[in-house]
């Protein structure tokens, strides 16, 4: 008994040490087309997601250039009147370990929401209304109102109060793109060449076994 049941363990491996000593051919095929079905999956899922980035570019262009054309001043919107100020708004965050990264974008509100909301708290918390306090908020207001407007960095108060609808279109168009499909798309790739490297190296041991056409 303990011999038949020793041989029955030496011929049913399991699948991850099929996939280990590379002994079983069959294991290692099923398993390469495991991987390319998800390869296909994730490739579809690029495809789309560049499809949705050029739309959003494609928008954001159409209602820049609409913007210019009913422009009646010289000065066109565009990369050569940018403020030389400008910074960016939208800062990307990585996640994740090595090789399975994950992009994320973090809006300006969702940052100031983070590092003002505890801070808040604590003066909500701590600080009793009184009416002196009441009364020097009103005499202080006229200084403070400097400090909200040049915290303020949109980028369409650089054209004036009277912006064209046309303008802030673009800017919607342009911050949908950055904002949904491009950390998409950055993710989407480092998966298509994390599965690429995956079913390269398992294609030169099912080639190692004597299977031809890998």
């Amino acid at each position: 008994m303990n011999g038949n049941s020793s041989l029955v363990a030496q011929d049913s491996p399991s699948k991850d040490a099929a996939l280990e000593d590379g002994v079983d051919g069959e294991v290692l095929i099923a398993h390469l087309d495991k991987l390319l079905e998800d390869y296909l999956h994730a490739l579809d899922e690029y495809q789309q997601l560049q499809q949705q980035l050029s739309a959003c570019l494609a928008s954001g262009y159409f209602s820049l250039a609409q913007a210019n054309f009913k422009n009646p001043s010289r000065i066109r919107y565009g990369v050569d009147h940018y403020d030389d100020r400008m910074q960016s708004l939208r800062k990307i965050s990585v996640g994740g370990d090595i090789p399975n990264l994950k992009f994320s974008i973090q809006s300006p509100s969702a940052r100031e929401n983070k590092a003002s909301g505890p801070a808040e708290n604590d003066k909500t918390s701590t600080r009793p209304s009184t009416e002196e306090e009441t009364s020097d908020d009103h005499e202080n207001a006229g200084e403070a109102a400097p400090v909200e407007n040049k915290a303020s960095s949109d980028p369409l108060k650089w054209f004036g109060i009277l912006v064209p609808p046309e303008l802030r279109n673009a800017q919607v168009s342009f911050n949908r793109a950055v904002e949904d499909p491009v950390p998409k798309l950055a993710t989407a790739i480092g998966n298509l060449r994390r599965q690429e490297v995956e079913i390269g190296r398992l294609r030169k041991r099912i080639r190692k076994l004597g299977h031809a056409g890998f």
